[in-house]
This record gives structure tokens, C-alpha cells and sequence, in this order.
């Protein structure tokens, strides 16, 4: 059996992406690139697919070599090749998360905004303790006590991540069902809506309730959840949808369809004072 490719974050692909199709469009062969740089073509291949990591001094040369000379698109570069090279607080818990969702987390730390569509439970950045553990421990991982311990305080941590100074505006679309149902022990519920009204409070969340109603339309137009990162140059913005296998992530004008969804639904969805009396009812109907 061949080994196994070494995982490659996105940004990684993206910086890789960039300089592939500079030296295409500069004409030149692997070999040439691998001369001027003193690497093996082999090693140039793994650079441009994101395989090997492009540092400092390699990035110098190589937009020497492709004649990139405007400042700005050198700034971009250096800036990608910093992103790439980013730890973060989610590095601890990447082997339970994987790449793909380490992605993820990367893009919520640095968004501008995010748009959030959640059909089935309330999304995870705004989960209390009691409702993620119940939702993790409910999944593959359900087996095992200390990962779902882990996954439980991995969710917490990017919630926090929204009360931090330059936190993004975000906009949650909740669909009613989701808060109709129990999960986890008796109380958990309440706390759970309680939550989400202290966060409706917050200036950069926004909040809108999907109503019954409105299920088949929302079900016929999405399928399923998902967010739209805006992202800041040099990145471009990203659609993240939900899938069993894990994320599935959409670039491009192929964003657009995901943008008319989320805006329609928004604009058929409860406005900001009919959601918060609806969640304030249901947490004061809710189990204790």
C-alpha cells in the first residue's frame, strides 16, 4: 500500500495554487524552477501542490524568478506564506478534529463575517456545555469519554472566540425544529435557549428563527447547513456545507447560489423581536 499523502490545509493549497500558476504563466518547466531554486523536481511538484511548505526565503526567490514586482501581490504572498505557517489554539486538538476541520476553525478565526444556516440543532458557536456534550456524545466518538470531553471543550473554545475584540458579525439562521427538541438531561434546554438570548444582546451576532413554515421551502432550497466565511485579502470567501464525511468547501462563482439561499431565507425568516420572543417562550415552556 502507497503511503498516505501528508495532509495540506487550505491555505496551503491556496498559496500553492498561486505560485503554479505564476510559473505557468511565465512558461517555465519544474526543472527550471528546481535549478534556479536548488531543489529536485519532485520537491518543486510538492510545493505546488501544497504538500511541502513554501518558506521565507524560497517565496523570495521564486517571485524573483516569476517576475512578481508590483508590492501589493508580493505583500499577498508573504502575507498567504504567514497564514500557512499560523499555529493556533485548535493545533492541540488536531488530531480528534483532522485537517479539514482545523480549516474550519482557521477560517472562523479569521473571518470579517460569517453567515451560518443550521437546520438540525443549534449552531455549534453557540452552544452552552450540557447541549454540545449531549450532541457529541450522540456521535462516533459517543464510545469514548475523553474525546467527547475534548470535541466538548474544542466547541467552547471557538465560542469564546466570538466575545474577543475584532470578533466577526455574525448572522445565524436557526431553524424552529431545533429548538423544539430535548437534548441531554432535563434543564439543558432552557439553559440552552437562555443562551441565545444573552447572545442576541451581543452587537456582532445576529439571530433569526426559521419558522415551521417555512421547512419545505428551506429543505427544498439548501438540503442541509451551512456557513459562508468572508474572509479578508488575500483569501477568498468560502462556503463551508455539511456533510457526514465532514466539510465540503465550495470557491468561486459557485458561492453565489449558497449567497441568493442564505438572503432569501433570512428575508423569509422571523424578525429579530418575533425570534427573541419565540426562544424567550419556548425557554420559559422548556423542562427544568
Amino acid at each position: 500500500m502507497a503511503p498516505a499523502k501528508p495532509a495540506t490545509t487550505m491555505r496551503a493549497g491556496w498559496l500553492a495554487a498561486r505560485f503554479k500558476a505564476l510559473r505557468e504563466d511565465r512558461g517555465l518547466k519544474g526543472a527550471e524552477v528546481a535549478d534556479y531554486i536548488g531543489k529536485t523536481q519532485g520537491t518543486v511538484s510538492k510545493l505546488e501542490n501544497g504538500e511541502f511548505p513554501l518558506t521565507g526565503d524560497t517565496i523570495l526567490r521564486l517571485m524573483d524568478l516569476y517576475g512578481v514586482s508590483d508590492l501589493k501581490e508580493r505583500n499577498e504572498l508573504l502575507q498567504l506564506s504567514e497564514e500557512v505557517a499560523q499555529r493556533g489554539w485548535w493545533d492541540g486538538y488536531a488530531s480528534l478534529l483532522g485537517s479539514n476541520f482545523a480549516d474550519y476553525i482557521w477560517m472562523e478565526s479569521r473571518a470579517d463575517a460569517m453567515h451560518i444556516l443550521e437546520i438540525n440543532a443549534v449552531p455549534g458557536l453557540l452552544q452552552v456545555p450540557e447541549y454540545a456534550s449531549a450532541l457529541i456524545g450522540r456521535g462516533p466518538q459517543s464510545s469514548d469519554e475523553f474525546q467527547v470531553r475534548r470535541l466538548t471543550e474544542a466547541r467552547l473554545l471557538r465560542r469564546e472566540q466570538l466575545s474577543k475584540p475584532h470578533s466577526p458579525h455574525v448572522r445565524f439562521l436557526v431553524h424552529e425544529g431545533a429548538l423544539h427538541q430535548e437534548v441531554g438531561k432535563p434543564g439543558v434546554m432552557k439553559e440552552q435557549l437562555e443562551y441565545l438570548l444573552t447572545a442576541m444582546q451581543r452587537s456582532n451576532l445576529e439571530i433569526r428563527v426559521i419558522p415551521l413554515r417555512a421547512w419545505s421551502h428551506t429543505a427544498a432550497t439548501v438540503g442541509g447547513g451551512f456557513t459562508m466565511f468572508e474572509l479578508p485579502v488575500p483569501f477568498p470567501n468560502v462556503v463551508a456545507v455539511e456533510s457526514p464525511a465532514g466539510a465540503i468547501y465550495v470557491e468561486g462563482p459557485d458561492i453565489d447560489s449558497f449567497t441568493s439561499s442564505y438572503n432569501a431565507i433570512w428575508a423569509d425568516a422571523l424578525s429579530a423581536s418575533k425570534t427573541e420572543a419565540l426562544i424567550a417562550q419556548l425557554a420559559k415552556d422548556a423542562a427544568t
